[in-house]
């Protein structure tokens, strides 16, 4: 009779182990010319890897290095702890104090391994790798997103805040020499504020949220009722005169006040916002801060500024990542940009967190693709490895095919951008993608029987670009 099982005897399923998406091999050279390098052949994440060679030099190989390496570090153990805190201990609002006093100090806790999932993903340089005017020959955005794409299973929600950040320091470089235009020190927030939110220094660096969402919903944000007013240059000196002129950072606070309701706040937990609201000369962009400085004797005491979170989201896949509802009464902010042209200046921000969204969507099939290799070369079924069922082969097979291309869809997108911000003949020109992507963005790509060197290029049916 055989032996019953217990807690500690019987069967146990052997764990599978997941690998780094990808893997670069360097081979010393007997000269003093650079070695060879491997990953195409040595990667987990085939696609990926082919994606990388296509549109990366071949002669470079410290955009490869960085995510060869991040690749690891998602899969540390310490590292995973704090994605399992960030999932079980979701945000708390505090919307009191303990004798019923509106909180508006800290009403929103995170947790630790929310805090220290963020940080490690801005120390890698996500986002601070895409705006690095030192790096000339290769394509930055194509480095800075596969970062992002090895890290998003790991890092939770935090791609979202990571994306929101990058769409802002895009829209404020474009303002970066914009004078103060009436309202003074403007010049100087917007700076000071880009230089943080592409930075990887834990002292200095900042997220950025996006509140354009309201009751109504929908794309269509002509119904914004969130207004916005400037103040009075009496009500401007009456601020100064009572210490309530300064952003928690020491900047000044913007001339401009808003009052309104945002039906959904990303990155709630942010240091500035970009937002929409209602002006005088129809929908505009404004810039503002969290936080202002507390008016008391603790001078680095800050507050909310003028916002109330009215209550946390409860969404599903999404619960690690603080969104919330918002009240706004009196807070302060910038315009950027334009009077009206709220529109046209916030399409930064989405054009580039769309891109977030395809590429976060396609590094989480990935991750789960890598289970699933992982996995069926140690579940056995009817006396054999799953990794050799027929059945499950043809999933996967079925899988695979249709990952690859959602992955290199993505990530042309993705290298479409970098070419345009860097200039094709910096980018593009020395790599297998030269014939992928035209030079001129109003022509089409060489198709399949075109002069080209690349294989993954060859295939390429012609694609119509426009600007």
């Amino acid at each position: 009779m055989a032996k019953p099982p217990s807690s500690t005897e019987g069967f146990f399923q052997t764990l599978p182990t997941i690998l780094p998406q990808v893997t670069l091999q360097e081979h010393p050279s007997a000269s003093n010319k650079p070695g060879t390098t491997n990953f195409k052949n040595t990667s987990d994440d085939v696609a990926l890897a082919r994606i990388l060679a296509l549109h990366l030099p071949s002669s470079e190989t410290k955009p490869i290095r960085t995510i060869h390496q991040l690749s690891r570090r998602a899969l540390d153990p310490e590292v995973l702890a704090h994605a399992t805190d960030a999932e079980i201990n979701h945000p708390v609002l505090r919307s009191h104090t303990t004798f019923g006093q509106e909180n508006r100090v800290d009403p929103l806790w995170t947790a630790n391994g929310w805090k220290a999932l963020k940080l490690i993903g801005q120390q890698e340089g996500i986002i601070t790798t895409a705006y690095d005017t030192n790096i000339t020959t290769w394509n930055r955005r194509i480095q800075s997103f596969a970062l992002n794409f090895v890290w998003s299973s790991t890092g939770t929600m935090t791609g979202c805040p990571m994306a929101m950040t990058d769409g802002a320091a895009k829209l404020l470089l474009s303002h970066r020499d914009d004078e103060d235009e009436g309202q003074v020190g403007r010049a100087r927030v917007l700076k000071e504020s880009y230089a943080r939110l592409i930075s990887s220094d834990a002292s200095k660096v900042w997220t950025s949220g996006q509140w354009m969402t309201e009751r109504a919903g929908g794309s269509d944000v002509s119904g914004t009722e969130t207004v916005a007013r400037h103040l009075t240059d009496e009500e401007l000196a009456t601020a100064a005169s009572q210490g309530r002129d300064l952003d928690a950072h020491g900047l000044p606070l913007g001339p401009w006040t808003i009052d309104g309701f945002k039906w959904f706040s990303s990155a709630t937990d942010s240091e500035m916002s970009m937002l929409l609201a209602q002006s005088p000369k129809g929908l505009s962009l404004f810039y503002a801060p969290m936080r202002r400085k507390l008016v008391q004797a603790d001078t680095n005491a800050s507050e909310l500024n003028g916002i109330r979170i009215q209550r946390l989201k409860n969404k599903v896949g999404t619960k690690a990542l603080p969104t919330a509802e918002l009240e706004l009464k009196g807070m302060r902010a910038w315009l950027v940009g334009q009077e009206g042209k709220g529109v046209k200046e916030i399409s930064t921000i989405l054009n580039l967190t769309r891109l977030y969204t395809a590429s976060g969507a396609v590094a989480g099939w990935s991750r789960g693709m890598q289970v699933c290799r992982a996995y069926s070369k140690v579940r056995k079924v009817r006396g054999g490895l799953l990794q050799d069922n027929k059945l499950h082969l043809r999933w996967m097979a079925a899988e695979t095919v249709k990952y690859h291309a959602a992955v290199h869809f993505s990530f042309f997108g993705v290298a479409l951008l970098g070419a345009s911000e860097q200039g094709w003949e910096d980018v593009v020109k020395n790599t297998n993608a030269s014939n992928l992507i035209p030079k001129d963005p109003t022509q089409s790509a060489k198709g399949e029987g075109g002069d080209t060197t690349s294989p993954d290029a060859s295939s390429a049916q012609a694609i119509p670009l426009r600007p």
